[in-house]
C-alpha cells in the first residue's frame, strides 16, 4: 500500500540526511527507553488518511509531554482515565486537519479531539505550521529541564513517510525515536500484538474515553486522540503486571475461532454448547469469544472457542478430554449469569470420536508404510557416482 498525496513535496539533500540520521537512532527496547525517561521529553505523532490503494493524508495528531507518570484506577469502575493521564502528565495535544486544493473525495466523519486544540491547514503551509508548533514544544522541553526530545509512534511506516514528504522540518527537533509496537512485541513475543486501541484495555484504560459520542460525531479515528493514546500505551507497557496482561490477551486470541459456528466435531469431539434457557442473547460476560476466553482459559485451557455472531445467542467451547468436558458441563449447566439461566450441553458423540480415532490410526499406518517404502527405494537405488568413477 502506497502512502501518497496529490500534492507533491520536493526533497532536498539536507532533509534526506536528517531523515537517515534520525532513523538510525531508534530505541528498540524498554530498558533503553527507561534509561532515557528521566532526561527526555516525548512527542507522539499519529497520522490519519483515506483511500484504498493510495492513502491520502487528511489529519495529523501531535502530543507533547515532559513526563510519563502512571495514574491510579478509579475505585468505582476499576479503570484508569485518559483525561487524568493527560492532566497528571501535563500533556499538550494538537490535531491538524489537512486540506488540499485538489482534493475532491469526501472524507469520513471523524471523532472529535478530546484533549487539545484543532487547526485546519493546507498542504502549502503544513511544514511551516508543524515547525512552529514543534518550536513551541521544544521550548517547553527546555522549561521542563529535559535534555532531549524523543519521537514516539505506533507502527512507524505511515508517520515516517508523511513526515519525510510533507513536514521534514520536524526531523531536526528529535534526538531519537521509538515505535511502541516494538515494546509490545518485546513483552509479548508469543504471537500477534494488539492494535493501539486494543492495547488500552489490558493496560486498564477504556476506549470510551474517546469514543463516547461516536454515533453523533462519526467513527473514524482522530489523530490527536491517538497521539495521546500512544503516550498512554508507552507508559503502561513499562510495568510487569501490564506486560503479563498483554501476554494473557495473546493466549486468549490463540484459542478464538474466527468461524461463527461450532467447531469440527470430528477433530474436536469434546465440545460443549452454551445457550440461555429462554433462547435469547448470551449474558454480557459471555457475549464474545474474548469474554469466554477470559472466563475459561485459566481453569480449562480450551482448544478453541467460537460464537454464533456479533450478538451471539450460542457459543461453543472445545475442551481437551471427555472428563474435562463432563466437569465443564456439570459446573456451568443451570447456573445464572446476569439474570439469565445457562443451558450447557455436551456435543460429544462416541461414534464420531471412534471414527476420528480410526482415521488417525489409519493415517499413521499409511505414513509408516510410505516411510518404509522410501527407505527400501533408497537402499536399492545404485550409487551412480561410483558407477561412472
Amino acid at each position: 500500500m502506497a502512502f501518497v498525496n496529490r500534492d507533491q513535496h520536493q526533497y532536498n539533500s539536507s532533509d534526506d540526511y536528517k531523515r537517515h540520521t534520525l532513523f538510525a537512532k531508534r530505541l528498540t527496547s524498554i530498558d533503553i527507553f527507561q534509561s532515557t525517561l528521566q532526561s527526555s521529553a516525548f512527542i507522539a505523532l499519529d497520522t490519519e488518511s483515506f483511500g484504498q490503494d493510495d492513502r491520502v493524508l487528511c489529519q495529523i495528531g501531535i502530543a507533547y509531554t515532559g513526563s510519563l507518570v502512571p495514574v491510579l484506577a478509579d475505585p468505582t469502575c476499576g479503570k484508569r482515565s485518559l483525561q487524568k493521564f493527560v492532566q497528571q502528565n501535563n500533556i499538550f495535544s494538537t490535531t491538524i486537519n489537512v486540506a488540499s486544493s485538489t482534493q475532491k473525495t469526501q472524507i469520513s466523519k471523524r471523532i472529535k479531539s478530546r484533549f487539545g486544540n484543532d487547526y485546519d491547514a493546507d498542504f502549502d503551509c503544513l511544514n511551516a505550521l508543524i515547525d512552529k508548533l514543534l518550536l513551541e514544544y521544544d521550548a517547553r522541553r527546555i522549561a521542563d529541564n529535559k535534555d532531549r526530545l524523543i519521537l514516539v509512534v505506533f507502527e512507524y511506516r505511515a508517520e515516517w513517510s508523511y513526515m519525510a514528504r510533507f513536514f521534514p522540518s520536524a526531523l531536526r527537533y528529535f534526538s531519537a525515536w521509538l515505535d511502541v509496537i516494538d515494546f509490545s512485541r518485546e513483552v509479548a513475543p508469543g504471537g500477534n500484538v494488539p492494535s493501539l486501541k486494543k492495547t488500552l484495555n489490558p493496560l486498564g484504560y477504556s476506549l470510551r474515553d474517546v469514543t463516547q459520542d461516536r454515533k453523533s460525531e462519526g467513527a473514524a479515528h482522530n489523530a490527536g486522540n491517538d497521539a495521546v493514546i500512544t503516550l498512554a500505551v508507552l507508559e503502561g507497557l513499562q510495568w510487569p503486571a501490564n506486560q503479563a496482561k498483554l501476554r494473557s490477551l495473546q493466549a486468549y486470541w490463540r484459542i478464538i475461532s474466527s468461524y461463527r459456528g461450532p467447531p469440527n466435531l470430528l477433530r474436536m469431539p469434546f465440545t460443549a454448547n452454551i445457550q440461555t434457557l429462554d433462547q435469547t442473547l448470551l449474558p454480557k460476560s459471555l457475549d464474545s469469544a474474548l469474554c469466554l476466553s477470559r472466563m475459561f482459559f485459566d481453569e480449562y485451557h480450551p482448544k478453541t472457542i467460537s460464537v454464533s455472531g456479533r450478538n451471539p445467542n450460542s457459543a461453543w467451547v472445545a475442551l481437551n478430554s471427555l472428563p474435562q468436558l463432563n466437569r465443564f458441563v456439570d459446573k456451568l449447566h443451570g447456573t445464572t449469569v446476569y439474570g439469565k439461566q445457562l443451558v450447557v450441553t455436551s456435543l460429544y458423540d462416541p461414534a464420531l470420536a471412534l471414527a476420528e480415532t480410526e482415521s488417525i490410526k489409519n493415517q499413521a499406518i499409511k505414513q509408516q508404510r510410505e516411510a518404509l517404502r522410501n527407505t527400501v527405494i533408497a537402499v536399492e537405488e545404485p550409487d551412480l557416482e561410483t558407477l561412472f568413477s
